[in-house]
Protein backbone atom coordinates (compact mmCIF):
# COMPACT_ATOMS: atom_id res chain seq x y z
CA UNK A 1 0.00 0.00 0.00
CA UNK A 2 2.67 2.14 0.62
CA UNK A 3 3.94 2.02 -2.96
CA UNK A 4 0.47 2.80 -4.26
CA UNK A 5 0.17 5.78 -2.09
CA UNK A 6 3.78 6.95 -3.53
CA UNK A 7 1.95 6.89 -6.93
CA UNK A 8 -0.85 7.91 -5.87
CA UNK A 9 1.33 11.47 -4.42
CA UNK A 10 3.52 11.34 -7.90
CA UNK A 11 0.32 11.26 -10.52
CA UNK A 12 -1.25 14.21 -8.09
CA UNK A 13 2.09 16.47 -8.39
CA UNK A 14 2.29 15.67 -12.13
CA UNK A 15 0.48 18.06 -14.79
CA UNK A 16 1.19 15.93 -18.28
CA UNK A 17 1.28 12.09 -18.65
CA UNK A 18 2.40 9.75 -21.36
CA UNK A 19 0.50 6.42 -21.14
CA UNK A 20 1.59 2.83 -22.46
CA UNK A 21 0.80 -0.72 -22.53
CA UNK A 22 2.70 -3.74 -23.95
CA UNK A 23 2.50 -4.07 -27.48
CA UNK A 24 -0.60 -6.42 -29.01
CA UNK A 25 -3.13 -5.04 -26.18
CA UNK A 26 -5.16 -7.25 -24.50
CA UNK A 27 -8.29 -6.71 -22.84
CA UNK A 28 -6.95 -6.00 -19.49
CA UNK A 29 -3.94 -4.28 -20.82
CA UNK A 30 -6.97 -1.74 -22.73
CA UNK A 31 -9.03 -1.11 -19.89
CA UNK A 32 -6.58 -0.35 -17.47
CA UNK A 33 -5.27 2.30 -19.52
CA UNK A 34 -7.96 3.65 -20.49
CA UNK A 35 -9.45 3.92 -17.25
CA UNK A 36 -6.22 5.74 -15.58
CA UNK A 37 -6.28 7.82 -18.55
CA UNK A 38 -9.90 8.85 -17.88
CA UNK A 39 -9.27 8.96 -13.83
CA UNK A 40 -6.01 11.68 -14.75
CA UNK A 41 -8.08 13.34 -16.84
CA UNK A 42 -11.02 13.99 -13.97
CA UNK A 43 -7.96 15.50 -12.04
CA UNK A 44 -7.21 18.02 -14.30
CA UNK A 45 -3.97 16.22 -15.66
CA UNK A 46 -3.41 16.33 -19.53
CA UNK A 47 -2.96 12.95 -20.73
CA UNK A 48 -2.04 11.21 -24.32
CA UNK A 49 -2.51 7.50 -24.33
CA UNK A 50 0.11 5.73 -27.19
CA UNK A 51 -0.76 2.26 -28.41
CA UNK A 52 1.29 1.01 -31.67
CA UNK A 53 -1.52 0.19 -33.83
CA UNK A 54 -5.53 0.76 -34.03
CA UNK A 55 -7.24 -0.81 -30.62
CA UNK A 56 -9.47 -4.09 -31.47
CA UNK A 57 -12.90 -3.46 -33.04
CA UNK A 58 -14.95 -4.43 -30.49
CA UNK A 59 -13.15 -2.61 -27.67
CA UNK A 60 -14.22 0.02 -29.53
CA UNK A 61 -16.90 0.62 -26.30
CA UNK A 62 -14.33 1.78 -24.16
CA UNK A 63 -14.70 5.27 -25.17
CA UNK A 64 -11.46 6.72 -24.95
CA UNK A 65 -8.82 8.81 -27.44
CA UNK A 66 -5.50 7.36 -28.32
CA UNK A 67 -2.31 8.16 -30.79
CA UNK A 68 -0.32 5.65 -32.51
CA UNK A 69 2.73 7.96 -32.74
CA UNK A 70 6.03 7.87 -30.72
CA UNK A 71 5.50 10.67 -27.81
CA UNK A 72 7.70 13.95 -28.28
CA UNK A 73 11.16 13.78 -26.31
CA UNK A 74 10.22 16.00 -23.04
CA UNK A 75 6.39 16.51 -23.70
CA UNK A 76 5.48 14.63 -20.88
CA UNK A 77 6.21 15.12 -16.69
CA UNK A 78 5.61 11.10 -15.83
CA UNK A 79 5.11 8.13 -18.38
CA UNK A 80 3.17 5.27 -16.84
CA UNK A 81 3.70 1.69 -17.77
CA UNK A 82 0.39 -0.57 -17.77
CA UNK A 83 0.06 -4.56 -17.46
CA UNK A 84 3.70 -4.87 -19.17
CA UNK A 85 6.32 -7.32 -17.68
CA UNK A 86 9.09 -5.74 -19.17
CA UNK A 87 10.33 -2.39 -20.88
CA UNK A 88 11.14 -4.94 -24.72
CA UNK A 89 7.34 -5.09 -24.99
CA UNK A 90 6.80 -1.75 -24.88
CA UNK A 91 7.57 -1.89 -29.07
CA UNK A 92 8.52 1.27 -30.11
CA UNK A 93 7.73 2.93 -27.00
CA UNK A 94 10.16 1.86 -25.26
CA UNK A 95 12.80 4.29 -25.88
CA UNK A 96 10.44 6.99 -25.20
CA UNK A 97 9.10 5.85 -21.89
CA UNK A 98 12.72 4.79 -20.67
CA UNK A 99 13.60 8.47 -21.47
CA UNK A 100 10.60 10.28 -19.49
CA UNK A 101 11.74 12.61 -16.46
CA UNK A 102 9.73 10.01 -13.91
CA UNK A 103 8.58 6.45 -15.21
CA UNK A 104 6.09 4.81 -13.28
CA UNK A 105 4.68 0.63 -13.64
CA UNK A 106 1.78 -1.03 -12.40
CA UNK A 107 1.71 -4.58 -13.34
CA UNK A 108 0.38 -8.06 -12.25
CA UNK A 109 3.03 -10.28 -13.93
CA UNK A 110 5.36 -12.54 -11.63
CA UNK A 111 8.14 -12.43 -14.40
CA UNK A 112 8.02 -8.15 -13.66
CA UNK A 113 11.76 -7.83 -12.71
CA UNK A 114 11.00 -3.62 -12.25
CA UNK A 115 11.96 -1.43 -14.94
CA UNK A 116 10.97 2.00 -13.84
CA UNK A 117 11.64 4.74 -10.98
CA UNK A 118 8.02 3.75 -9.07
CA UNK A 119 7.44 -0.06 -9.59
CA UNK A 120 3.69 -1.78 -8.31
CA UNK A 121 3.87 -5.15 -9.52
CA UNK A 122 1.41 -7.44 -7.62
CA UNK A 123 1.31 -10.40 -8.88
CA UNK A 124 -1.90 -11.85 -6.56
CA UNK A 125 -3.88 -9.35 -8.77
CA UNK A 126 -6.12 -11.16 -11.23
CA UNK A 127 -5.55 -8.26 -13.37
CA UNK A 128 -3.52 -5.07 -13.42
CA UNK A 129 -6.98 -3.57 -13.46
CA UNK A 130 -7.29 -4.28 -9.70
CA UNK A 131 -4.27 -1.90 -9.19
CA UNK A 132 -5.58 0.94 -11.41
CA UNK A 133 -8.85 0.23 -9.38
CA UNK A 134 -6.90 0.96 -6.16
CA UNK A 135 -4.77 3.59 -6.82
CA UNK A 136 -8.48 5.80 -8.23
CA UNK A 137 -9.73 5.07 -4.50
CA UNK A 138 -6.64 7.03 -3.90
CA UNK A 139 -7.02 10.05 -6.26
CA UNK A 140 -10.60 10.58 -7.12
CA UNK A 141 -14.06 10.76 -5.42
CA UNK A 142 -15.87 8.68 -8.10
CA UNK A 143 -15.61 6.97 -11.27
CA UNK A 144 -18.09 7.55 -14.13
CA UNK A 145 -19.86 4.95 -16.20
CA UNK A 146 -17.21 4.89 -18.56
CA UNK A 147 -14.16 4.47 -16.61
CA UNK A 148 -16.32 1.88 -15.17
CA UNK A 149 -16.77 -0.21 -18.43
CA UNK A 150 -13.18 0.24 -18.45
CA UNK A 151 -12.19 -1.30 -15.56
CA UNK A 152 -14.95 -4.31 -15.62
CA UNK A 153 -13.21 -5.30 -18.74
CA UNK A 154 -9.80 -5.38 -17.33
CA UNK A 155 -10.71 -7.58 -14.79
CA UNK A 156 -13.55 -9.93 -16.83
CA UNK A 157 -10.80 -10.73 -19.85
CA UNK A 158 -8.24 -11.49 -17.75
CA UNK A 159 -9.94 -13.84 -15.42
CA UNK A 160 -11.93 -15.78 -18.50
CA UNK A 161 -14.97 -13.99 -17.27
CA UNK A 162 -14.69 -15.01 -13.64
CA UNK A 163 -13.21 -18.00 -14.45
CA UNK A 164 -9.42 -18.53 -14.15
CA UNK A 165 -7.86 -19.57 -11.04
CA UNK A 166 -6.05 -16.40 -10.51
CA UNK A 167 -9.49 -14.73 -9.69
CA UNK A 168 -9.82 -14.07 -5.72
CA UNK A 169 -12.26 -12.75 -3.37
CA UNK A 170 -11.05 -9.01 -3.99
CA UNK A 171 -11.52 -9.72 -7.80
CA UNK A 172 -15.41 -10.26 -7.53
CA UNK A 173 -15.18 -7.46 -4.35
CA UNK A 174 -14.46 -4.98 -6.65
CA UNK A 175 -16.84 -6.08 -9.52
CA UNK A 176 -19.30 -5.91 -6.82
CA UNK A 177 -18.79 -2.60 -6.17
CA UNK A 178 -18.30 -1.67 -10.09
CA UNK A 179 -21.89 -2.62 -10.27
CA UNK A 180 -23.18 -0.72 -6.76
CA UNK A 181 -21.80 2.17 -8.56
CA UNK A 182 -24.29 1.65 -11.80
CA UNK A 183 -22.48 -0.33 -13.90
CA UNK A 184 -24.42 -2.94 -16.18
CA UNK A 185 -21.96 -5.50 -16.73
CA UNK A 186 -24.63 -7.02 -19.28
CA UNK A 187 -23.63 -3.80 -21.92
CA UNK A 188 -19.86 -5.15 -21.77
CA UNK A 189 -20.81 -9.18 -21.47
CA UNK A 190 -22.98 -9.02 -24.65
CA UNK A 191 -20.28 -7.68 -26.57
CA UNK A 192 -17.35 -9.45 -25.20
CA UNK A 193 -18.53 -13.38 -24.99
CA UNK A 194 -22.11 -13.47 -26.88
CA UNK A 195 -21.38 -11.44 -30.54
CA UNK A 196 -19.91 -13.53 -32.99
CA UNK A 197 -19.32 -13.51 -36.54
CA UNK A 198 -20.16 -16.32 -38.37
CA UNK A 199 -16.93 -16.81 -40.41
CA UNK A 200 -15.25 -17.34 -36.48
CA UNK A 201 -18.08 -20.07 -35.58
CA UNK A 202 -16.77 -22.01 -38.82
CA UNK A 203 -12.97 -21.02 -37.78
CA UNK A 204 -13.44 -22.38 -34.32
CA UNK A 205 -14.96 -25.56 -35.75
CA UNK A 206 -12.03 -25.89 -38.24
CA UNK A 207 -9.54 -25.20 -34.95
CA UNK A 208 -10.18 -28.77 -33.83
CA UNK A 209 -9.08 -30.57 -36.87
CA UNK A 210 -5.36 -28.50 -36.31
CA UNK A 211 -4.81 -29.70 -32.75
CA UNK A 212 -1.99 -32.14 -31.86
CA UNK A 213 -1.66 -34.12 -28.67
CA UNK A 214 1.42 -35.04 -26.73
CA UNK A 215 2.09 -36.77 -23.44
CA UNK A 216 -1.14 -38.98 -23.90
CA UNK A 217 -3.34 -36.08 -24.50
CA UNK A 218 -2.24 -34.21 -21.83
CA UNK A 219 -0.30 -31.67 -23.61
CA UNK A 220 -2.09 -29.97 -26.82
CA UNK A 221 -0.62 -28.01 -29.30
CA UNK A 222 -2.22 -25.61 -32.17
CA UNK A 223 -0.18 -24.04 -34.91
CA UNK A 224 -2.47 -21.06 -36.00
CA UNK A 225 -0.85 -18.95 -39.00
CA UNK A 226 -1.66 -16.07 -40.31
CA UNK A 227 -2.86 -17.75 -43.10
CA UNK A 228 -5.27 -19.74 -41.77
CA UNK A 229 -6.55 -17.20 -39.70
CA UNK A 230 -7.13 -14.98 -43.38
CA UNK A 231 -9.25 -18.10 -45.18
CA UNK A 232 -11.69 -16.86 -42.52
CA UNK A 233 -11.27 -13.63 -43.00
CA UNK A 234 -10.25 -13.14 -39.35
CA UNK A 235 -7.47 -11.16 -37.89
CA UNK A 236 -5.40 -11.46 -34.98
CA UNK A 237 -7.73 -9.35 -32.41
CA UNK A 238 -10.55 -11.42 -33.68
CA UNK A 239 -9.40 -14.55 -31.82
CA UNK A 240 -7.78 -13.56 -28.41
CA UNK A 241 -9.14 -16.17 -26.96
CA UNK A 242 -7.82 -18.85 -29.48
CA UNK A 243 -5.23 -20.16 -26.53
CA UNK A 244 -8.07 -21.39 -24.13
CA UNK A 245 -9.50 -23.78 -27.30
CA UNK A 246 -6.59 -26.72 -26.88
CA UNK A 247 -6.83 -25.80 -23.07
CA UNK A 248 -10.80 -26.90 -22.79
CA UNK A 249 -10.25 -30.67 -24.61
CA UNK A 250 -11.00 -33.12 -21.92
CA UNK A 251 -7.96 -34.40 -20.21
CA UNK A 252 -5.21 -31.74 -21.17
CA UNK A 253 -3.62 -29.87 -18.97
CA UNK A 254 -1.40 -27.71 -20.83
CA UNK A 255 -1.50 -25.95 -24.39
CA UNK A 256 0.63 -24.41 -26.46
CA UNK A 257 -1.21 -22.06 -29.40
CA UNK A 258 1.53 -21.10 -32.18
CA UNK A 259 0.79 -17.87 -34.18
CA UNK A 260 2.65 -15.83 -36.64
CA UNK A 261 4.45 -12.54 -34.92
CA UNK A 262 2.57 -9.65 -35.85
CA UNK A 263 6.18 -7.62 -35.27
CA UNK A 264 8.44 -9.54 -36.91
CA UNK A 265 7.21 -12.61 -39.55
CA UNK A 266 10.62 -14.67 -39.13
CA UNK A 267 9.35 -15.63 -35.38
CA UNK A 268 6.62 -17.08 -34.03
CA UNK A 269 4.49 -16.02 -30.92
CA UNK A 270 3.63 -18.70 -27.88
CA UNK A 271 0.86 -18.69 -25.92
CA UNK A 272 0.91 -21.24 -23.10
CA UNK A 273 -2.38 -22.03 -20.76
CA UNK A 274 -2.29 -24.49 -18.13
CA UNK A 275 -4.57 -26.25 -15.49
CA UNK A 276 -2.07 -25.97 -12.50
CA UNK A 277 -0.41 -28.89 -14.05
CA UNK A 278 3.19 -26.25 -14.43
CA UNK A 279 5.13 -23.42 -13.81
CA UNK A 280 4.44 -22.16 -17.43
CA UNK A 281 5.98 -18.75 -16.23
CA UNK A 282 9.36 -20.43 -16.41
CA UNK A 283 8.84 -22.76 -19.84
CA UNK A 284 8.22 -19.01 -21.26
CA UNK A 285 11.04 -17.35 -18.85
CA UNK A 286 13.27 -20.19 -20.58
CA UNK A 287 12.59 -18.33 -24.38
CA UNK A 288 12.85 -14.89 -23.61
CA UNK A 289 9.06 -14.61 -22.13
CA UNK A 290 7.38 -14.37 -19.18
CA UNK A 291 3.50 -14.38 -17.69
CA UNK A 292 2.16 -16.10 -14.95
CA UNK A 293 2.14 -19.72 -13.71
CA UNK A 294 -0.93 -21.10 -16.07
CA UNK A 295 -0.58 -18.03 -18.53
CA UNK A 296 2.42 -17.02 -20.46
CA UNK A 297 4.20 -16.27 -23.12
CA UNK A 298 6.86 -15.79 -25.52
CA UNK A 299 8.21 -14.76 -29.13
CA UNK A 300 10.84 -17.17 -30.76
CA UNK A 301 12.64 -17.63 -34.12
CA UNK A 302 13.53 -21.42 -33.84
CA UNK A 303 12.20 -24.05 -35.57
CA UNK A 304 8.26 -24.86 -34.11
CA UNK A 305 8.85 -28.43 -33.93
CA UNK A 306 12.08 -27.48 -32.33
CA UNK A 307 10.15 -25.24 -29.84
CA UNK A 308 7.61 -27.93 -29.13
CA UNK A 309 10.14 -30.44 -28.47
CA UNK A 310 11.58 -28.41 -25.64
CA UNK A 311 8.35 -27.31 -24.23
CA UNK A 312 7.60 -31.13 -24.01
CA UNK A 313 11.15 -31.97 -22.19
CA UNK A 314 10.22 -28.76 -19.86
CA UNK A 315 6.76 -29.93 -18.81
CA UNK A 316 6.63 -33.69 -18.09
CA UNK A 317 2.87 -34.14 -17.38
Amino acid sequence: MEQLQEIAAALQRVKTAALFTHVNPDGDALGSTFALGRILTAMGKMVDIFFEQEIPEKFGYLAGSYRTDVPAAGAYDVGVCLDCGDAGRLGRFADAFAAMPLRISMDHHVSNGGFSDLDYTVPEAAATGELVYALSKLLVPSLDTDTQKCLFTAISTDTGNFKFSNVTANTFRMAAELMEMGLHIREVTKVLYDTVKLSKLRFTGAVADRIEMYQDGKLAVLVAPDSFLAAYELRHEDVEELPSLPLSVEGVLVSVTVKDDTHDRAKKKYSLRGKEAADLSEVARAFGGGGHKNAAGFVSALPVADVIAEINRMVRL
